[in-house]
């Protein structure tokens, strides 16, 4: 029994993993309008999340200002460009700073957490809207694609390789499965499916304003940007005493859980695209 239930876990993961993999394909192919409701979902389920820890470990943020940060970036971010992210974010910085006067009996550290709820996650959706902003359209394509892709591939590839050969600990005290052997083998499989893509976008004609060289450094940087947002969900949940930050995704936890390394790898892409592209 305990053996089919081993393996009905892993064919719940595969079969949910092609389903994440089907919608971030549908996100990609209809990125213009699909891109921005996938933003406003995947943020606001995510700050849910990540504030519901917060408050399992004791914390009592604010959680108005920082769904209004996630729903409010978007229109924002179109009205009045990334100006318009800084002065959300300032204001409903200012906000909190007063409710901390006015309502003495929350502790400052309350305070500090919802400023930072108010970044993390936020900032790596606030990436995914500049990439998917690109001009051309082609290179706005082949980012969200880098972005949405690599750090899932890499999940998957350091699963595998962390299964069949992981000996070594990475961070014990953070993530005590999480195997050198794993992180290896995630940032090879990243760099691997963004070549692999920068290979199609060059021999097909869809892009040719990066070279195979370039594709193969944004997969290295993503690859390890990826792992470091995957780490730092990790000591989120560490600190507040959780294991997953959902079961939405059933087998993958939650949507955070899904979304962590994302975050992250979407911060390496748009910083090296703006250095190696002129956008």
């Amino acid at each position: 029994m305990a053996a089919w239930g081993r393996r009905m876990r892993v064919v719940n993961r595969v079969i949910m993993t092609l389903v994440l993999l089907l919608v971030i394909a549908i996100v990609i192919i209809f990125r213009p309008i699909a891109l921005p409701i996938f933003v406003a979902v995947a943020g606001v389920i995510s700050f849910c999340e990540v504030h519901a820890a917060m408050r399992a470990g004791g914390m009592k943020p604010c959680m108005w200002t920082g769904i209004t940060m996630i729903l409010g970036m978007i229109p924002m971010y179109y009205l009045m460009g990334q100006e318009g992210i800084l002065v959300l974010y300032m204001v409903l910085t200012t906000i909190n700073l007063v409710w901390a006067v006015f309502l003495p009996q929350r502790m400052f550290s309350d305070i500090i957490i919802s400023v930072f709820l108010m970044f993390y996650p936020v900032w790596g959706f606030v990436a995914l809207l500049m990439i998917n902003d690109f001009e051309p359209q082609a290179l706005a394509y082949v980012g969200i694609g880098i972005a949405l892709l690599s750090p899932s591939v890499s999940d998957i590839f350091a699963l595998i390789a962390g299964r069949c050969w992981g000996r070594h600990k990475l961070a014990p005290q953070i993530s005590p499965k999480k195997t050198v052997e794993g992180s290896v083998g995630g940032l090879l499989g990243c760099v691997g499916i963004t070549v692999l893509g920068g290979y199609l976008c060059r021999a097909t004609g869809f892009y040719l304003g990066l070279e195979l060289w370039q594709y193969a450094a944004i997969g290295v940087c993503t690859g390890i940007f990826a792992q470091v947002g995957d780490l730092t969900a990790s000591v989120i949940k560490r600190y507040t005493g959780i294991k997953d930050f959902g079961t939405i995704l059933m087998s993958h936890g939650g949507v955070m859980d899904r979304m962590d390394s994302i975050i992250m790898g979407s911060v390496a892409v748009i910083c090296l695209l703006k250095l190696m592209v002129a956008v």
